[in-house]
């Protein structure tokens, strides 16, 4: 179970991330054999070719379809497509003008950059524009080579794709998409020609608030390395004075952390591990961007990044309390701290594999995260519907919602217990919410089989005080299965979450969505099986021991 302690609100989502550029592969065409001799005598050798004969005709190379992400005029889209065209823009939507498929519109936020007469006049999410590049770059060089790769390539050919490589690293520096042309750079490093033009170029795109300053003849893979992995992510680097939450800190973040904003988070963190960070920063857009698939984009509190802190060591983590004097317990490995809205993480190697300390720390992630999207975002703009100014006040002030008497406090943790069980599968799966073999599912079904689990009745009517009551001593049944009261309580949650979602279709995840609501707005009340869809507590009992029988069905 997550090492996590849970303070705040909670939630689930279903949704997909960061699109790609689809690469068509072209096939490579080989001359029929020639028809096998005909029996007969033996033929005289065939004469050698005099040395003034005509050469035979070189294949024709291959050469892109895809246009090239360059020009005077195109828009290139934020997964990497391409048109070539007259560009207008209006306060919402960007529209190119193409000679061959009419005119295409696109939301501004989904448009990496377009360019007009040679000047670029709109500037998005950075990595559409590395994806087209890429797309151009394999198709033009690697589609004629069956491994694809660089590395097999002859040397004019490594030659000329590292040429093109350096080539659309400097038209992004030119348009001041530098985190997308560094990037470019880094992904030729995978064919070793990485050499003084690399590193000029790679120096040149470095923007102001890069944090590190090794020698220069590391600094330039270095960032390029940042890069790599921030512009999936439309991470930058962000100055210490300039970022969110920088008032008030300790010496502890504004001396020695590096900060990096997403489209969702701002990360501040002491551990600089590029490999730890960005796995950090990816899993946690990933949990927030999926949040927002099923809840959608909450109208409010959008425009202010969740804050993240990563210490490097237990004793940090520990040690530092939140706004309201608060501190994380001594098991947690993660906790979100509503009184300051920050989520404070950290990690431990010693003794681990990375394999078992990245899963570990994605599980408390996304756990932490989910509560601290709700309470920061879903649940403000909830608490503002229909309210005065006084009353939008003191909803900002965290006045009034849910009261420590209203049932239904397991959606507080149990989704979120559900949601980290699905995101340290997502490596495996992709972004997705339905796997059945997940931990909570699995042990809420040992729980059941030993006749320790919860009566259902009971559970959905548990209140915040009385959750505070469930037992921490260890308790086996049948089976031989052992888990405490409170352990029970989180798998059950995480269980049912994933029932309401999965298996009573899409009226069911509606009114799923819609107790959260009701829950976090202080609306709930006893029978709260009723706002789930079931007439009687038995007729829910029966449903969801139907699906822990069979919970893949």
């Amino acid at each position: 179970m997550c090492a996590a302690v849970c303070v705040a609100a909670a939630a689930v989502a279903f949704a997909g991330f960061l699109p790609g550029a689809v690469v068509a592969a072209l096939a490579q065409q080989k001359p029929p054999a020639p028809p096998a001799p005909a029996a007969g005598p033996k033929q005289p050798p065939t004469p050698a070719v005099p040395q003034d004969a005509t050469p035979p005709v070189a294949p024709t190379p291959v050469v892109p379809t895809l246009p090239r992400p360059a020009g005077d005029d195109l828009l290139v889209a934020a997964d990497g497509t391409v048109f070539l065209g007259t560009v207008t823009k209006t306060d919402d939507v960007v529209s190119v003008m193409t000679s061959t498929g009419g005119e295409r519109s696109f939301p501004k936020a989904r448009v990496s950059i377009a360019v007009s007469g040679g000047k670029r006049v709109h500037r998005g999410e950075e990595d559409g524009l590395r994806l087209a590049w890429l797309a151009w770059l394999k198709e033009k060089h690697l589609d004629a080579i069956p491994s694809k790769r660089v590395a097999d390539a002859t040397p004019e050919g490594k030659a000329a794709w590292w040429a093109d490589v350096l080539e659309a690293a400097k038209t992004c520096g030119e348009w001041k998409m530098r985190y997308a042309g560094a990037a470019l750079l880094a992904d030729g490093i995978e064919a070793e020609t990485w050499d003084d033009a690399a590193q000029t170029l790679a120096l040149e795109l470095e923007p102001l608030e890069f944090p590190f300053s090794p020698e220069d003849s590391e600094k330039a893979k270095l960032w390029a390395s940042w890069a790599r992995t921030l512009s999936p992510l439309a991470g930058r680097f962000v100055l210490k004075g300039d970022a969110p939450g920088t008032a008030g800190q300790s010496p502890l973040w504004r001396d020695e952390a590096v900060a990096v904003r997403t489209r969702n988070l701002i990360v501040w963190s002491i551990d600089h591990d590029i490999a730890v960070f960005g796995s950090i920063l990816k899993q946690g857009e990933l949990t927030v961007r999926s949040l927002e698939g099923i809840f959608g984009r909450p109208e409010y509190g959008n425009d202010e990044p969740l804050e993240v802190r990563l210490f490097k060591n237990r004793t940090q983590y520990l040690t530092e309390a939140d706004t309201v004097g608060g501190f994380a317990p001594l098991w947690s490995g993660g906790f979100f701290a509503p009184g300051d809205r920050v989520s404070r993480f950290y990690v431990t190697r010693h003794g681990k594999t990375k394999a078992f300390l990245e899963d570990e720390l994605h599980e408390v992630l996304s756990h932490e995260l989910t509560h601290h999207w709700i309470e920061t975002r879903l649940l403000l703009g909830v608490a503002l519907e229909g309210l005065d100014e006084k009353g939008e006040r003191a909803a900002r002030e965290g006045k009034g919602g849910r009261t420590s008497d209203q049932p239904g406090h397991w959606i507080v943790e149990g989704v979120a217990r559900f949601v980290e069980d699905q995101a340290v599968l997502w490596k495996k799966t992709g972004v997705k919410f339905d796997v059945a073999n997940a931990e909570c599912i699995r042990d809420a079904i040992s729980a059941w089989k030993a006749g320790i689990s919860i009566p259902l009745a009971r559970y959905l009517d548990i209140t915040p005080k009385g959750f505070e009551f469930l037992g921490d001593v260890p308790k086996g049944g049948k089976g031989g299965y052992v888990n405490t009261e409170r352990g029970i309580f989180y798998d059950q949650g995480g269980t049912f979450a994933f029932f309401m979602m999965n298996r009573r279709g899409l009226e069911g995840r509606k009114l799923f969505a819609q107790y959260l609501r009701d829950v976090y707005a202080g609306k709930m009340t006893q029978e709260s099986w009723k706002r789930l869809g079931f007439a009687t507590s038995a007729d829910a009992e029966r449903e969801f021991n139907a699906f822990l029988t069979n919970p893949g069905k």
